[in-house]
């Protein structure tokens, strides 16, 4: 919530710095050039001026529903660097392009030099997004491969909990542990091996509420020995 509400004002401030920034250059440029007697490489150099405050609000925009600003591939930058970065540049190259304006300058050299500045300012942007992409499906992954040993986890803590008889509860108390410090990375060659577990973990959680202290004990040193075969499998498919 507080990240949100962090990365929320940021982007507020950036739109409405983007709003003054926008209306001043405007009225500088043509407090200072006019609107008439400018060339291809005058017009064409505002609009990539323009182009550059726009994938700044667009990103700003997009940035609104998220709780972390994605960050590119090769730098790690953040999206809202890269567009301060880009329009930074922008403005530089749109500068010098007006100014040989006058001089009869190729508006096609504007053009191609600003246009390859644009292509890579997206190249990163989208990389951005997509770096986050990936990353919450990682993430996603990740949690959904490593519940069941978490689930497991609980239900043995759970037997411990219930029982009254200390040395059932001292031998769950130890299958926890023993269940805390695997590997918690499930995968489909050990899949079978971990429904067995949790079988024999649900027939103890019997065995323990009928009070069987044998019985209990019996299918808690089982499980035990599976998940030894389990860290030892995920060892070696690794």
């Amino acid at each position: 919530m507080a990240n949100n509400f962090k990365l929320t004002s940021k982007v507020l401030m950036t739109a409405i710095m983007l709003g003054i920034g926008f209306i001043t250059y405007n009225v500088v440029l043509f407090v200072i050039c006019g609107f008439a007697d400018h060339g291809g490489s005058f017009w064409v150099s505002y609009v990539f001026m323009l182009i550059a405050f726009a994938t700044l609000t667009i990103s700003g925009y997009l940035l609104k529903s998220r709780n972390m600003q994605p960050r590119d591939w090769l730098l790690g930058y953040p999206v809202l660097k890269h567009c301060t970065i880009y329009i930074i540049i922008e403005l530089i190259s749109s500068i010098l392009f007006m100014g040989l304006d006058y001089k009869d300058f190729p508006w096609g050299i504007a053009f191609a030099v600003q246009m390859v500045l644009l292509a890579v300012h997206l190249v990163f942007i989208i990389s951005c997004f997509l770096a986050k992409e990936m990353i919450e499906d990682v993430q996603t992954d990740v949690k959904v491969r490593t519940s069941k040993m978490k689930l497991l986890q609980v239900e043995i803590e759970m037997i411990a909990e219930s029982t009254n008889n200390i040395d059932i509860k001292e031998a769950f108390v130890k299958l926890a542990e023993q269940v805390r410090y695997s590997d918690p990375m499930s995968s489909d060659v050990i899949n079978d091996l971990e429904d067995q577990i949790a079988y024999v973990v649900g027939q103890a959680k019997t065995s323990a509420s009928m009070n069987d202290v044998e019985g209990a004990l019996a299918l808690c040193k089982k499980a035990s020995l599976l998940i030894i075969e389990r860290n030892k499998k995920c060892k070696i498919f690794k």
